[in-house]
């Protein structure tokens, strides 16, 4: 169930970004960057059999997902701001990239600019990442139920 979710997720972001054609903030790359990590590591869990390695992996799966809850609820948080209250907007991410230091490239990911706040698409009254952020809250849940049940399986 996992694999499909993340798969559709994924799936969907590249849809938005090469045939609506809305380009990705630092932070939505970021929030799929942690959807496609889920990929291999869902597939991966479901060819081990050993306990041990399953509350691994299932670990790692839950430290991914609240990373991305996180990039996801500060992209909430920018896009909730008055305008006036907005970041300034940085440059794009091959800009910083080419020209800016390290720390200023890591910054700008894990914060966001400007850029993170504009809202290009809606649904249901809610934005792009707060659907996210739903989803990947969900991908929690499911997360630790398997690890309850992986750890309780005897």
């Amino acid at each position: 169930m996992l694999l499909f979710i993340v798969v559709s997720l994924s799936a969907a972001s590249f849809y938005f970004e090469y045939v609506e054609e809305l380009n990705p903030c630092p932070l939505c790359i970021m929030q799929r960057v942690c959807v496609l990590l889920l990929i291999p590591l869902s597939l991966v869990a479901l060819c081990f059999k050993s306990q041990i390695k399953r509350r691994l992996i299932t670990s790692v799966q839950l430290f991914v997902t609240l990373a991305g809850m996180g990039f996801a609820g500060r992209q909430v948080y920018l896009q909730s701001l008055p305008p006036e209250k907005v970041p300034a907007c940085g440059p794009g991410l091959n800009y910083l990239i080419q020209y800016f230091p390290l720390k200023d490239i890591v910054y700008a990911i894990l914060f966001g600019s400007g850029d993170c706040a504009e809202v290009q698409w809606v649904f249901l009254n809610l934005t792009m990442p707060a659907w996210l952020l739903l989803s990947f809250s969900f991908i929690a849940c499911l997360i630790s139920i398997s690890f309850f049940f992986i750890s309780n399986r005897q």
